[in-house]
């Protein structure tokens, strides 16, 4: 039996010639571009001190990851924070007045005078926590998988009430 394969005005044949055995071609495989600059390396601690008055930043180094490409910064979670002889409790969200920004090798942190005051609520008894951030580079590192950063920056955020 005689086919002409779509788009094709030659024919194809179905049947399997004697004394051998046909078998499909293997199908191309795509494969997905593997980073080749070193992992994005990042982790640390640093501190953002303010109060109702004073805005506070912190920054962290980072190292690695894809050359002339800016690592996206995510927070990742929350952990107590005791400055004295209190603790406030864990964080459940960012406190108002909150930025992320990463750029020139480094992941900035920043919170605004009393936590952003009247426009965002403020924070006028004070916020305390610390923030987790991961990053991860733009460049893939598996099929459908960028690479993540190797560590965790912890940013302490204290911001005095008053």
């Amino acid at each position: 039996m005689l086919v002409a394969a779509a788009g094709c005005s030659t024919p194809v044949s179905t049947q399997n010639q004697a004394g051998s055995t046909q078998s499909p071609s293997p199908a191309p495989t795509a494969t997905a571009a593997v980073a080749s600059a070193p992992p994005i390396s990042f982790s640390g601690n640093a501190v953002c001190r303010g109060s109702n008055d004073a805005p506070c930043s912190a920054k962290l180094a980072y190292s690695g990851g894809t050359p002339g490409v800016t690592p996206s910064a995510a927070v990742v979670g929350f952990a107590q924070y005791c400055p004295s002889a209190f603790c406030y409790p864990v964080p459940r969200a960012l406190p108002p007045g909150f930025s992320l920004t990463v750029g020139g090798g480094f992941v900035i942190v920043s919170v605004q005078a009393d936590c952003g005051g009247a426009a965002t609520g403020g924070c006028p008894n004070g916020w305390g926590g610390v923030i987790k951030v991961s990053l991860t580079d733009q460049s893939t590192c598996s099929a459908g998988t960028n690479c993540g950063s190797t560590g965790i920056g912890d940013f302490t955020i204290d911001i005095a009430g008053g």
